[in-house]
């Protein structure tokens, strides 16, 4: 009974990440500015990242599911950085 419960949840949760990968693809097309273009990268790397994530816990790899899951909160924190702290000259960096 608790591995179908656990089968459950990661079902859920991997229509959670498509469903929300699906919203950003749809958003990406109004975008128009460099620094929204690095942001979107983020996104879609932020999005693989957590299929990872589930992927692993749904094969029972739970250390390197908390690893991975450290990474996308790494990707988290820098893109909300690029697309809304980030000065100017440090995208122009970036973007080069």
């Amino acid at each position: 009974m608790v591995e179908a419960v656990d089968q459950e949840k990661i079902q859920r949760y991997r229509r959670l990440v498509q469903s929300l990968t699906d919203l950003g693809h749809s958003h990406a097309k109004a975008i128009q500015t460099k620094r929204h273009q690095l942001t979107y990268f983020y996104f879609v790397r932020c999005a693989a990242l957590v299929s990872g994530v589930v992927l692993l816990v749904e094969n029972k790899q739970l250390s390197a599911a908390f690893a991975l899951q450290k990474s996308v909160v790494d990707a988290v924190i820098n893109g909300l950085y690029l697309g809304y702290a980030a000065g100017d000259t440090d995208l122009t960096v970036l973007l080069r």
